[in-house]
Parts: structure tokens; C-alpha cells; sequence
């Protein structure tokens, strides 16, 4: 196997073949070529792209004449939770691998300018001052032209999150353009998880895994995607933990589950809704979880099938005052609003009652979980199965397993692009809610997740370098949420965060795209297709859009408006013809035309790039100092030091 790498290398090759700083190797057999090949310059430490998740990989990078000879993974995380595997070694053979790219025939080393048609191929090296000046000009032109929110912004912080932030937060905000929100762009978020909590992810770090009894994996193929986390499902298996794999195909996953249950895909909902079927009928529920940390015992008029609201029962009533039925008292009482513990009350989940409005009218009121038990009527194990194929046995041993162990439920990225893909995993989430499955070790929706956005994102307010201004910056937000609370001592913390985040919504560029495809990008038309919308909407898809801006529920954010079209174009990091659902198609037949410049900033050449006008070559993650972004499943913010100096004038 070593004999024939050395066919063409004479054996001055092989005795100039050492390296700075370690032992020369004479070469006598191939066992010194041997030890050559695992000589280093210098050390770095790296981490790799946002796009693999956790992501943050600690990595050990091996540098020799000035270029990345090899890297493995570093083996430091200590140990957490004794009794309880640590994290190491984080890593997959992508990543050590990574340095393979950075030298590739994609690699862009020069400012490169449109020499030819868009998506011709031809091109013009340039310098980087005609480039930016070019892209400059266009971006002054747009501004005269409509506006500065004719300047569109969008990508994700694949190049980094501290180099795209800087990007988007500090230029296109500053011109007053737009910054498309990359959740919605490349569908990267669960809105099932965000509606039912309120919350982008309430995930526990991946070695709480270790702490599950039972965990059903759907939309996902977890021993192919997440290589540097699965062993904590190993592990747990270990000490009798049990898998349940339902997907409509067999995968590297397949072999390593206890059960496996094919699906027709999409129909997850059905699956879901009879398990809490069964979870009700054998009454397995968990009903002081459902009292304390759910909805289930709210009460609900029954006249409109709305909460029943301290507005409906005083003048100047709180729209967010909730009510339950105390069994002590059997009387309505206001559910407390700074806390879930419930005190001395009971409330009952099942019955209907009696209530009085503030015009002095009774209205009759149940707990919403009379509600749940109605609709679950549908989806009993036979009728669930002749929609999602799953056999009623199977439904109802899934739904046994739940209810009497701890269990997490693992909805892979598949399930954030189906159409109604917020009700499948919503289904899921209500079989925790009755059993008690969420917020207790080895339990609990499990996604992907990005946060703690308070590390990495926090100097995209500072106004000068140095811990005094971050400690300056972080009283100042500590004033305001104090300010919020004042006002309302019933919020919490994160209550008062939110209602800062929605403030800054009116003064940042960033908005939902929807609008922007709506407008200016062909998407209006397909979305009125009424063959292709919900079987449910009972008016077009235009109604309900002008109605919801003639309310002003998009108030600040319907941007860019239809008398705005867009000028400028602006790609970093995130290849919108291939990651936007249209992009190929919608994008080139109807955005494309309209924009006079753009520009793709990547490190190598890609699909978006090929589109561009021009194309500025970046320096990819060794060869940059970085972080990128830390998630709760990790809990680690990673160093990325700057291993390589850029290739060429990238």
C-alpha cells in the first residue's frame, strides 16, 4: 500500500521531505515516509460550519508549509455529570476532512466580474477595489433609485458567525436595507416546538440523552447525521434505554433500533394523535404534569371556543388572565400569572361549568383537555393506521411505552418542511403533555437548536472593545428589562427579553421573507393556486394577507413593500438559488430580472455565485479568527483560530 504512493518520488524527495521545527526522517524504508507524513509546523485550534449539528467540534489543526496538512478531533470536554458520559470526541469524518476544501478546484482566490451573460460562466478577474467600487455605485444608484430598502440582504453565518454578523448587522442595517430572516429562508426552525412553547427550542444538553428509557426517532436518520452525538443513545441503550425508529425507509439507523415502524411520510400526525388516543382511553395520564405545566385545565368558553379571559369577566379585565375550575373550592379562580405552581388549588381537567361575564351573562366553560379527549375521538389506533400505515398493535405499545417511562422524542430537520409540518410534531408534543414528558432529565422534544446568542452575538451592540463596555452594555439591558417589569410585575426575564426583541423588530433590517417572495419574487401567484392551497381556507390566499396588513399584525416588518422592488442583491454565505424552495425557479424567472447588481460573497464557487455579477472571495474558517454559534445541546461557544493565511486575495 505505501509502495506505490512512492512511484514518483526519487529519494531526494524523500530526504527533503522533513519539517520546520521536527526530527528529519533519512529515508531506508517506508516506514520513515511514514513518520514524514505526521510532522507539523504549528498547532490551531477550529471548528467547523454552523450547517452540522450541534456544530462547534473542537479540533486540532496540524499545520506544515503553510498550508493544513490534517486534522482530528480534540478530545477535551471534561466530564459533566459523573455517572454520565462526557461529549468527546465530537467530531466526523467531514470534519476531519474539512481541510480538503480550502484547496479545491471550487476554491475563488480573486475578485471575480461578470465577463458574460448571468450563469454563462465567464468571467473577469478583478481588483478588489473596481469590485467593491462596482457594488458601491450600484448600491448608491438603488438608494436614488427606491430607496434603501431596494438593498436585500440574506445568507446565514456559515462563513462564521462573528464575519456574517458583523456583514449583515453593521452594512446592510446601516444602509437601511433588508436582511431576509434565515429561519424562514431555508425552513432551519420547528415551528411546532415554537407555537406549543413559545419558545425556538427547549432542549436540554445531548448528554441528558443519556438519562432517556425510551426515545422515538422520526424524520430523522440520527447514526448518518449526528455521528458525533450518537453515542450517548448507545450508551443508553447500554443500560436498557429502548429506540423506536419510525420512518418510511430503511436506514443506517435501522439496525440499531429496538423498533421500527414504516410510515407513509408526511402523516406523522395521525401516529401521534392516536398514541394520545390510547394515552387517554387506558388513562394513563400524568394528570398533575397536565394541571401544572400545561394548558389542558384552562378553561374554554363554549361559545366561541376562545380562553375565557379576564376581559370577558371584568371591565379593563387583562387579555392574559386564564382561569381554571378549583375541584377545592369549586369555584372559577384566576390561574396565577408568575407562576406555575398552583398553590392551594386543583383544577379540574374534565366537566363543564358555569361562568359570568362582565355584563352580568353566564356562559358555560370547560377545561380544554373536554376538548382534547373530543377531537382524539377521530384517531383511534384503526382509523390512525389506515392513514399512516402504522399498525394499530404498534400505535398502542409506542403509546404504553410513553406513558410509563421517561422518553424523548426526536424530530429530525425533515419534519420543518412539510406542509403542516407545525401539527405533526405538535401531535408528538401533546403525547408528552399527558404522560409528563418535557422538562425532567431524559425527557423532552429534542431539534436543533441555536442560541445563547448573549456570547457571540453581543458585540454586534458594543461601542467599544474591552469587558468594561460589555459590562456597560449588559446593565444597560439589565435597566431596561427592570423598566419592563416595573411596569408589570407579573413578566418574567424572558418575558421582558421578548418585548425588547419585538421593539427592535421596528429598527433593525431583519423581516420575514414572505413578503419580500410575495411582492417581488413570483410566489403570489403560486400561493392563490387554490389546487394547491388548504382544503380549509374557505377564502383566497390574497384575502387573507391584505387582511392581516390592514390589521397591522406585520406592523414594521411587511418589508419590502410591492412599490419597492428590489436593486441590489446581496448573498453571503447561504446559496439562496439552492437553499430557497423556488430558487432555481421562482428566484431566476422573477427576482433575477429586476436586480441591476449581484453579489454573492463565498469562499468557493456555488450555484448563487454563478448567478452573480460579481463574486468577492472570502476566507474560509481556518484561515480567520471566529466563533460559531453555541447551542444549548452543547453548551460550548468554540475558538476558531486562524490556522492559514488566505489563499491568493481572498
Amino acid at each position: 500500500m505505501f509502495g506505490a504512493s512512492l512511484g514518483s518520488l526519487s529519494l531526494k524527495d524523500l530526504q527533503l521531505q522533513g519539517t520546520k521545527g521536527a526530527k528529519e526522517y533519512p529515508y531506508r524504508a517506508w516506514e520513515d515516509l511514514y513518520r514524514q507524513q505526521w510532522t507539523w509546523d504549528k498547532v490551531a485550534w477550529g471548528t467547523h460550519c454552523v450547517d452540522c449539528y450541534p456544530g462547534n467540534c473542537p479540533y486540532r489543526v496540524y499545520v506544515k508549509d503553510g498550508r493544513v496538512s490534517f486534522e482530528e478531533p480534540a478530545g477535551t470536554f471534561p466530564t459533566i455529570e459523573q455517572g454520565v458520559p462526557d461529549m468527546n470526541p465530537m467530531g466526523c469524518q467531514k470534519g476531519a476532512a474539512w481541510s480538503q476544501m480550502l484547496y479545491a478546484k471550487e476554491r475563488v482566490l480573486h475578485p471575480l466580474k461578470r465577463a458574460g451573460e448571468r450563469g454563462e460562466g465567464k468571467w473577469q478577474q478583478v481588483s478588489w477595489d473596481e469590485a467593491l467600487g462596482d457594488v458601491a455605485d450600484a448600491i448608491l444608484d438603488a438608494i436614488q433609485e427606491k430607496g434603501p430598502e431596494s438593498i436585500i440582504g440574506e445568507g446565514t453565518p456559515a462563513q462564521g458567525g462573528m464575519m456574517s454578523g458583523l456583514f449583515f448587522n453593521r452594512l446592510i442595517s446601516a444602509l437601511g436595507g433588508i436582511e431576509t430572516d434565515v429561519n424562514a429562508v431555508i425552513n432551519d426552525f420547528s415551528p411546532g416546538i415554537y407555537l406549543t412553547f413559545g419558545k425556538f427550542n427547549p432542549a436540554s444538553s445531548n448528554d441528558d440523552w443519556f438519562h432517556t428509557e425510551f426515545v422515538l426517532f422520526t424524520h430523522i436518520n440520527p447514526v448518518y447525521t449526528m455521528m458525533a452525538l450518537y453515542h450517548f443513545w448507545a450508551e443508553a441503550r447500554y443500560k436498557g434505554a429502548e429506540i423506536a425508529l419510525v420512518a418510511p425507509d430503511c436506514s443506517p439507523s435501522h439496525m440499531h433500533a429496538d423498533y421500527y415502524l414504516p410510515i407513509r411520510p408526511g402523516t406523522d400526525a395521525a401516529l401521534g394523535l392516536a398514541m394520545c388516543q390510547v394515552i387517554v382511553e387506558e388513562k394513563l395520564c400524568n394528570e398533575p404534569f397536565m394541571k401544572e405545566q400545561t394548558d389542558l385545565a384552562l378553561l374554554v368558553r363554549v361559545d366561541n371556543r376562545r380562553f375565557l379571559r379576564g376581559c370577558d369577566v371584568a371591565a379593563g379585565g387583562r387579555e392574559d388572565q386564564f382561569y381554571f375550575f378549583d375541584r377545592v373550592s369549586q369555584k372559577v379562580v384566576e390561574a396565577p400569572l408568575a407562576t406555575l405552581a398552583l398553590g392551594e388549588v386543583d383544577p379540574a381537567l374534565e366537566g363543564s361549568y358555569s361562568a359570568t361575564l362582565a355584563d352580568g351573562r353566564p356562559v358555560e366553560v370547560v377545561p380544554v383537555f373536554e376538548l382534547v379527549k373530543e377531537r382524539l375521538l377521530d384517531y383511534t389506533p384503526e382509523k390512525a393506521a389506515q392513514i399512516c400505515g402504522v399498525h394499530p398493535d404498534s400505535i398502542r405499545l409506542l403509546a404504553r411505552k410513553m406513558a410509563s417511562k421517561k422518553t424523548a422524542i426526536l424530530c429530525g430537520g425533515t419534519s420543518f418542511k412539510y406542509y403542516h409540518a407545525d401539527l405533526q410534531v405538535r401531535a408528538y408534543l401533546l403525547a408528552g403533555a399527558l404522560t409528563g414528558n418535557w422538562g425532567k432529565k431524559g425527557t423532552g422534544p429534542i431539534e436543533w437548536s441555536a442560541g445563547l446568542f448573549d456570547g457571540p452575538f453581543l458585540y454586534f451592540a458594543k461601542q467599544a472593545p474591552g469587558p468594561d463596555e460589555t459590562h456597560r452594555l449588559l446593565n444597560e439591558l439589565n435597566n431596561i428589562r427592570q423598566i419592563l417589569k416595573a411596569q408589570d410585575p407579573t413578566i418574567t426575564d424572558e418575558m421582558a427579553a421578548i418585548q425588547m426583541n419585538m421593539a427592535m423588530a421596528h429598527t433593525v433590517g431583519m423581516v420575514p421573507p414572505a413578503f419580500f417572495w410575495y411582492h417581488h419574487c413570483g410566489y403570489r401567484e403560486n400561493w392563490n393556486k387554490r389546487e394547491w392551497n388548504d382544503p380549509t381556507m374557505v377564502r383566497p390566499f390574497d384575502d387573507y394577507m391584505k387582511e392581516a396588513l390592514d390589521k397591522g399584525w406585520w406592523q414594521g416588518v411587511a418589508r419590502p413593500g410591492p412599490d419597492t422592488p428590489p436593486r441590489v442583491y446581496i448573498e453571503c454565505g447561504g446559496n439562496t438559488l439552492r437553499r430557497t424552495r423556488g430558487g432555481g425557479t421562482q428566484l431566476l424567472k422573477h427576482l433575477w430580472p429586476k436586480c441591476k447588481m449581484i453579489v454573492t460573497i463565498d469562499w468557493r464557487m456555488q450555484t448563487t455565485g454563478m448567478w452573480s455579477d460579481i463574486f468577492l472571495p472570502v476566507a474560509q474558517h481556518y484561515e480567520k479568527l471566529t466563533f460559531h454559534i453555541p447551542t444549548p445541546h452543547l453548551l460550548n461557544l468554540t475558538f476558531s483560530d486562524q490556522a492559514v493565511e488566505p489563499p491568493g486575495e481572498a
